[in-house]
């Protein structure tokens, strides 16, 4: 399966719904859906009265609204190389990021790591994965629980500059 299209009448999804969908590139949900929407075209199912990305794909980008990633969102999910957690994701649910083999680079821009249940990073390289977090918090990742695990945690600012008009980010290392 590479698209999923959840009809606007879908009410309730259950736990690990669509694990192991490594092909999964596209996901949309219908407008009209009273409880899930799929924000800024983020290809992802978000709960919407608790702002929590509940499925995601390879493709997902998590919006700044979303204050939580659910129990086993990216599930299997071993396409997805790449991760930016906001700086609004305060939590993240047991086994989220479970055999996601393929993660090799976590930006986090929270300052403060997001709680996180249990088994959320299991089965993937914590040894080579990279993580990227505010220079501030490179200690507090360093000794927080489940981001301990990381053995390349970086810092990094960013800062911002105009050239001819145009903005752009550069990060400094």
């Amino acid at each position: 399966m590479t698209e999923l299209i959840l009809p606007n009448s879908v009410s309730s999804i259950g736990d690990i719904a669509f694990t192991y969908c490594s092909g999964l590139e596209k996901i949309t949900v219908e407008s009209g859906n009273s409880c899930y929407d799929s924000r800024d075209n983020c290809n992802s199912i978000i709960d919407t009265e608790f702002n929590t990305l509940i499925v995601g794909c390879k493709n997902s980008v998590i919006p700044n609204s979303v204050t939580s990633i659910g129990y086993y969102a990216f599930y299997g999910c071993s396409g997805l190389t790449e991760l930016t957690l906001p700086d609004s994701v305060a939590s993240i649910g047991d086994g989220a990021f479970i055999c996601c083999s393929d993660l090799s680079k976590i930006t986090s821009l929270a300052e403060i790591p997001p709680m996180c249940g249990s088994g959320v990073f299991d089965r993937v390289n914590k040894t080579n994965c990279e993580l990227i977090v505010p220079v501030i918090s490179v200690t507090a990742y360093k000794l927080a629980e489940v981001w301990n695990e990381f053995s390349n945690i970086r810092g990094f600012s960013g800062v911002e500059v105009t050239v001819a008009d145009k903005t752009r980010k550069i990060v400094v290392e």
